[in-house]
């Protein structure tokens, strides 16, 4: 079936009435951040709007979108852990389990 392109944009404009405030705005992001990259292979892209469809998945359920606005408040704030310091965590606990067991 081909479409011309008013009524592709008709098509598109009813499909975004429709949509959610919180998902038309994480749509309204995801353009101005395509808007914003430099021109990139079509797979590039379309991974891209991979990752941004499950974000939207994830957004759909309450829990889900509470959980994911805690960690970005976290990661804002500084509340969060970096690499380096969870790998010395992590090993300072084998060590002491090593330790615990050898003594």
């Amino acid at each position: 079936m081909t479409m011309n392109v008013q009524t592709m944009k008709a098509e598109i404009i009813s499909a975004l009435d429709a949509l959610p405030l919180e998902r038309l705005r994480l749509l309204f992001e995801f353009s101005r951040y395509l808007q914003s990259r430099t021109v990139q292979k079509p797979a590039n892209l379309l991974n891209e709007l991979d990752a941004w469809q499950e974000t939207l998945y994830l957004l759909s359920e309450p829990a889900n979108a509470e959980h994911l606005r805690q960690s970005i408040i976290e990661a804002e704030t500084g509340q969060t852990a970096n690499r380096e310091d969870i790998l010395v965590l992590i090993q300072d606990v084998k060590r002491e389990m090593a330790d615990e067991r050898l003594g």
